[in-house]
């Protein structure tokens, strides 16, 4: 489950911000609830970004996993 908003800084660069719920625990997501934020561009149907998933230091470890992502709409 996800859950969240995005905000369009300049032109197609956006930036989103989401609360995600999981089951299961890796090193690296590490708690039930995670902080999912994003930095990205779109353009018609394309986009690029940069996605952060983490558990915001509620708790220890907080490894979290940052990732590039593309993506294409159809």
């Amino acid at each position: 489950m996800v859950r969240g908003g995005r905000l369009y800084l300049w032109r197609q660069m956006f930036f989103g911000f989401q609360l995600a719920a999981t089951h299961g625990k890796t090193d690296a997501l590490s708690s039930t609830y995670e902080f999912v934020s994003s930095l990205g561009w779109q353009v018609r149907h394309w986009q690029v970004m940069v996605r952060h998933i983490s558990n915001g230091d509620l708790h220890e470890p907080n490894h979290g996993e940052t990732m590039l992502l593309m993506g294409m709409a159809f």
